[in-house]
C-alpha cells in the first residue's frame, strides 16, 4: 500500500444537524482518529467506520454537533498516531510483509501527522540566518523580537499596536499591578490630580479656581470720580491659593475665565459714567452705563448690580481685580458686605 504525501486532517463547517463527517485518510484503529469540534477534543458521541480503508471513513455523531440554530462550528478530524513501536520482526523463518508495511506506514503517518503540526507553527523565512531563537519564559510577560530583530525577548505586557513595540515607559506602564505603581510611573504623586467616578464625572482638584463674595465693607467710596479696587473678603473656595481677597494671581500661563458681580447702593441721580471692570496686565473688561438713569430706587436704597464676565489670556504671576470707579455727585456709594458681590474665576486651557 502506498500513502498520499498529503496531511491526514479534514476540516468542515458544520452544516445545522450534520452528523456524518468522512475522513479521506487511512487509520490503523479507531483510536487513532482525534474529532476537534473548535479547538475541543471530543472523545465520546460518535462511531468511527472505515478503520484500515485506504480511502478513510466515516465520523458518524449520535446527535449533530451543530444543532439549529446554533452558532457556526469547525469540526476537525486529525489523524494521530501512536509514537510507540509494538511490532516485532522474527529473527529467522518467513518475513510477514503486512507487518513489515504496517511498520513501513506507521512511520509515514507519523511523518505526516508532524509536518501537520509543523505547517501550523511559527518560523522564519527560508532566506534568513537566524538560528537559536531561544528565550527564558517569564510569568505574565509577552514574547517579541529585539530592537535589532535578531533575537527574542520578554516584554512586561507589552501591546503590539499596527506593529509597533511600546516605550520602556508604556512598558512598564502596562506592567504595573496597581494604580498607585501607574501614578508614580506617570509622575502624579496623587491620584486625586485626576479622577473619573462611576457615573463619568471628571474631577480635577488641581484645577486653579476661586470665588469669593464681599464681606468687608466699602462706604462713601465711590463717586465724584472716585476709583477703587474692589475688595472681597471672604473667600468660598480658593483651589490651588491664589487668591488674597482682592487679587487672583495666575500660576500657570493659560486661558482663564473671570466674572463678577456687584451690588451698590445710594447710588444717586446726579452719579454718572459708571465703569465697572475685570483688570489684568494686558486687559481690561469694562462695563459703562449712567447708573443714576438705570438705578433701581423702589426701595428706597437706590440700589444697583452690575455684572462682567471675560475670558483672557494671562501669563503666569499676572494678577486679575475687580475696579469700580463712578462720576459726578459725590463719593457716598456704598459696597456693603453681601454675598450678592462676588468674583470668581477658573483656568479654562493651559
Amino acid at each position: 500500500m502506498t500513502l498520499s504525501a498529503s496531511a491526514a486532517v479534514d476540516r468542515y463547517a458544520a452544516a445545522e444537524l450534520q452528523t456524518v463527517f468522512p475522513y479521506t485518510f487511512k487509520i490503523l484503529d479507531a483510536s487513532h482518529l482525534q474529532v476537534f469540534e473548535g479547538d475541543t477534543e471530543i472523545t465520546s458521541g460518535f462511531a468511527v467506520s472505515g478503520v484500515g480503508s485506504d480511502s478513510g471513513g466515516n465520523v458518524s455523531y449520535s446527535t449533530a454537533p451543530r444543532g439549529s440554530g446554533a452558532p457556526a462550528l469547525t469540526v476537525t478530524l486529525k489523524r494521530a498516531v501512536p509514537l510507540s513501536q509494538p511490532d516485532d520482526l522474527p529473527t529467522a523463518g518467513a518475513l510477514n510483509t503486512d507487518t513489515l508495511e504496517s511498520m513501513i506506514d506507521k512511520s509515514r503517518m507519523i511523518d505526516q501527522q508532524l509536518d501537520e503540526v509543523d505547517a501550523r507553527s511559527l518560523r522564519v523565512p527560508v532566506s534568513s540566518s537566524l538560528t537559536g531563537l531561544e528565550v527564558t519564559p517569564a510569568a505574565g510577560q509577552l514574547i517579541g523580537f529585539d530592537a535589532a530583530g535578531t533575537a527574542l525577548a520578554t516584554y512586561a505586557a507589552a501591546a503590539i499596536v499596527a506593529g509597533i513595540v511600546p516605550t520602556t515607559l508604556m512598558q512598564t506602564l502596562l506592567g504595573d499591578a496597581t494604580i498607585t505603581a501607574a501614578l508614580a510611573t506617570l509622575g502624579i504623586a496623587n491620584q486625586e490630580q485626576l479622577s473619573v467616578d462611576g457615573a463619568g464625572r471628571l474631577s480635577v482638584p488641581g484645577q486653579p479656581a476661586f470665588m469669593a463674595h464681599k464681606s468687608v465693607a466699602q462706604d462713601n467710596t465711590f463717586g465724584a470720580g472716585g476709583s477703587a479696587d474692589v475688595t472681597f473678603g471672604t473667600t468660598i473656595k480658593d483651589q490651588g491659593g491664589n487668591f488674597d481677597g482682592t487679587s487672583f494671581t495666575a500660576p500657570v500661563p493659560g486661558f482663564y475665565l473671570l466674572w463678577t458681580k456687584l451690588y451698590m447702593v445710594d447710588v444717586a441721580g446726579a452719579h454718572t459714567a459708571l465703569v465697572m471692570g475685570i483688570q489684568t496686565p494686558s486687559y481690561n473688561y469694562n462695563r459703562q452705563v449712567n447708573p443714576g438713569a438705570i438705578r433701581e430706587t423702589n426701595t428706597g436704597d437706590e440700589r444697583l448690580e452690575l455684572e462682567v464676565t471675560a475670558i483672557t489670556y494671562m501669563d503666569a504671576a499676572d494678577t486679575a481685580k475687580v475696579n469700580l470707579s463712578i462720576n459726578g455727585g459725590t463719593a457716598i456709594v456704598d459696597l456693603p458686605a453681601t454675598t450678592s458681590s462676588q468674583f470668581g474665576g477658573l483656568l479654562l486651557a493651559a
